[in-house]
């Protein structure tokens, strides 16, 4: 079987290493529903009233694929998020599924974005939530829940302090995004497979797991 380096392999890769190891990356966007939880106060920074942006939708594969053991899941998860272990050898057919890009034909676990995008890597709820649901289309909670997190990162945009985005984020499913939010409600009964974890490590080995174990 054969194992590349998640730093080295060309292509995907190649992202990875520019944006995982050569620099720690920087915190993984995980959307409303996998971020850290806050306490919800009113703050200094109310959402803005926004036109909801479009998304660009690419579906999931299917989860469960058996690529991963939990060792190469563990690495992956460490050299997205903080830049380490990403000499680890680990086989192709986890590496493609558990990382993808903005322009890979299905989406994976993580979400590398494009070096020039200034996007930190995204842990890939909203697509676990549409393989999950059984229907992975633009159509799907899977996307609604995508739509929901769009509607409110633009809606709190201006908001950079962690309790002021909290916040906001909290005051914008009931306000300027509460039309988005409703359509996400689908999602719910899918959260508890796709978000477990304490933390973002936790819970982005969690994803690959899902997507790439048994």
């Amino acid at each position: 079987m054969m194992r590349v380096c998640l730093a080295t392999v060309a292509s995907l890769s190649a992202a990875l290493a520019g944006a995982a190891c050569a620099t720690p990356a920087a915190p993984p966007a995980t959307g409303d529903d996998g971020g850290v939880a806050g306490d919800g106060t009113a703050g200094g920074c109310p959402p803005r009233a926004v036109t909801p942006p479009a998304i660009t939708w690419i579906p999931p594969h299917s989860l469960h694929s058996n690529a991963c053991t939990p060792s190469d899941a563990a690495a992956i998860v460490s050299c997205v998020l903080d830049g380490q272990s990403c000499t680890v050898l680990v086989t192709v057919a986890c590496r493609t599924c558990a990382v993808s890009g903005d322009t890979t034909p299905s989406s994976a676990a993580l979400i590398v974005h494009d070096q020039n995008a200034g996007r930190a890597p995204e842990l890939n709820i909203a697509g676990c939530v549409g393989a999950a649901s059984g229907d992975p289309s633009l159509a799907g909670c899977g996307a609604k829940l995508a739509a929901k997190d769009a509607c409110i990162a633009s809606a709190c945009a201006g908001c950079t302090a962690p309790a002021d985005l909290q916040s906001c984020s909290t005051q914008a499913t009931t306000t300027v995004c509460a039309a988005a939010a409703a359509d996400a409600q689908c999602a719910m009964p899918y959260l508890a497979q796709c978000v477990q974890g304490a933390n973002q490590g936790e819970i982005a080995f969690n994803l690959v797991k899902v997507f790439c174990g048994p």
